[in-house]
């Protein structure tokens, strides 16, 4: 697990130049930008879809990638949903350029963030 955290400190230059995005496939929104960016060169842009396959803690969500996987891009999209998501501060400390839809919900410090 740890060794995956060593990407997050990656240096700019060693990041992969792509604008990356996973989530959950809700709201209208959110299908735009996929199909709108699917041809684009240096994207990586796709849904992941949770499967519960279990009541006792066993699921999957293919296309999910961890965090690290996430920090190991250049360029990070936040893109709104139909609900808070906590993914943005963690995004920030990758190191990476987030790119960021305005949001519904927010945390406390969200505010301070200036575009």
């Amino acid at each position: 697990l740890m060794d995956g955290f060593r990407s997050m400190g990656q240096a700019w230059e060693e990041k992969e130049d792509v604008l990356f995005w996973r989530g959950a496939k809700i709201g209208g929104f959110r299908k735009q930008v996929v199909e709108r960016m699917a041809d684009v060169p240096h994207t990586d842009v796709g849904f992941m879809m949770w499967e519960s396959i279990s009541t006792a803690g066993v699921n999957s969500a293919p296309g999910c990638l961890p965090l690290w996987e996430h920090c190991g891009k250049r360029y990070l999209a936040f893109l709104q949903g139909t609900t808070y998501s906590s993914r943005l501060k963690y995004q920030l400390l990758c190191g990476s350029t987030v790119l960021a839809t305005r949001q519904n919900w927010g945390e406390w410090w969200t505010r301070h963030v200036v575009p």
